[in-house]
């Protein structure tokens, strides 16, 4: 964590999408010490990245991740913790502008750094984005074996086990989906859905994950429709029944889950009719 408290304060407020209130802690931010120079550096960054100044980003965070090093020569594992928080935001920052292979090898040095000097939590991170950097690149297997090991370490976590777990058997489902390997995507959002539940069975979160799950359904009944109606027609009357309940679900949470309720209706709609098909 931060040394000081403006930087703690400041990495809150971005975390929280409160940009404003972060910008007017930065400007007030007048560090004299090595190690608050590279803090300044760090919030800067993440703050920049935040907004979508992608260029004045990266140099900051590169900066960060090199002072570190020379600030906290006498902590080093600090320094190598922080190095490898900038390194992270780096990564991701290539992610967003499309540029995913030069992100990989970024991701696995702050992973390096993070199996000998960081948490649970952090290691989880790094794990995660160099799935998300995998599936990009389309190498599915190595995309799910990434975000299974992330699973192994959300069950280490200290902070949200469940939802880390959740949301690494998600990206494994969506992983598969995209490339039609159905029958695991279903299995990987079973799993989802179920940390979700473990975490607070009456969430959105929950919701939003049985709808995925169901999504998953539908598909894989659509790709056997030709030639295994029956089967087909089994999947499809359980995506309706689902889809039904989650839809009614969605919708009692009002505007916050409008987007998702409009969602299911639309495959409600197209389960229905793909259902009428096999009649």
């Amino acid at each position: 964590m931060p040394s000081d408290d403006d930087a703690r304060r400041a990495l809150k407020a971005i975390e929280e999408d409160r940009l404003a209130d972060a910008d007017r802690i930065v400007e007030r931010m007048s560090p004299t010490a090595d190690d608050a120079v590279v803090w300044k550096f760090l919030v800067d960054g993440v703050l920049a990245a935040a907004k979508g100044d992608f260029a004045r980003a990266e140099p900051r965070l590169w900066q960060a991740a090199t002072w570190a090093l020379l600030a906290n020569e006498d902590d080093h594992a600090d320094a190598q913790r922080l190095t490898a928080r900038a390194l992270e935001k780096i990564g991701w920052i290539r992610r967003r502008r499309d540029r995913a292979s030069e992100a990989e090898p970024i991701h696995r040095h702050a992973l390096q750094i993070r199996e000998t000097h960081g948490s649970f939590e952090e290691m989880w991170e790094s794990t995660m984005s160099l799935g998300f950097a995998a599936d990009f690149a389309r190498r599915t297997d190595d995309a799910v074996g990434w975000f299974e090991r992330a699973v192994t370490l959300g069950e280490q976590c200290a902070d949200e086990p469940h939802r880390n777990q959740a949301r690494a058997w998600d990206a494994g489902g969506a992983a598969l989906l995209d490339a039609s390997r159905f029958v695991e995507s279903v299995n990987a959002y079973e799993k989802a859905h179920d940390a979700w539940l473990s975490d607070d069975p009456g969430s959105l979160r929950a919701a939003q994950a049985a709808a995925k799950l169901t999504h998953a359904v539908l598909k894989r009944a659509e790709s056997i429709h030709a030639d295994t109606p029956t089967e087909s027609a089994r999947l499809l009357d359980d995506a309706i029944a689902r889809l039904t309940e989650t839809n009614e679900t969605l919708l009692a949470f009002g505007a916050p889950a409008a987007p998702d309720a409009h969602w299911t209706a639309d495959q409600l709609d197209f389960a229905k009719r793909l259902r009428a098909a096999l009649s």
